[in-house]
């Protein structure tokens, strides 16, 4: 198991989670266009830090450059920084989308 000091980066949450909120409050949005939006500018970050990778079993790992480490996506130690970083919850539509994406 990697440490906490090892994890994806939850800094710079505020303008991260700004974005998100102000997706989830437009009006003019159906649902589907929101969790498009969300999980388009979650996986234009992931791609801005590193990789996202499937391996031939179909594993999916994110490669962080700043760490240098391989996460399993469905890992606590990868969603979890992540979902801070997004003011996401695990149980919210929004997170649930992202994670199928």
């Amino acid at each position: 198991m990697k440490t906490a000091a090892a994890t994806p980066s939850a800094k710079g949450t505020d303008g991260h989670a700004s974005s998100v909120c102000g997706i989830r409050l437009n009006a003019s949005l159906k649902m589907f266009e929101k969790k498009c939006k969300i999980a388009t500018l979650i996986l234009t970050d992931l791609k801005a830090h590193g990789e996202l990778i499937r391996t031939h079993t179909d594993d999916l790992y994110y490669f962080d450059r700043t760490t240098k480490a391989p996460w399993p996506l469905t890992s606590e130690d990868f969603c979890s920084p992540l979902y801070r970083k997004f003011r996401l919850n695990a149980t919210e539509e929004e997170a649930r989308f992202v994670a199928r994406e």
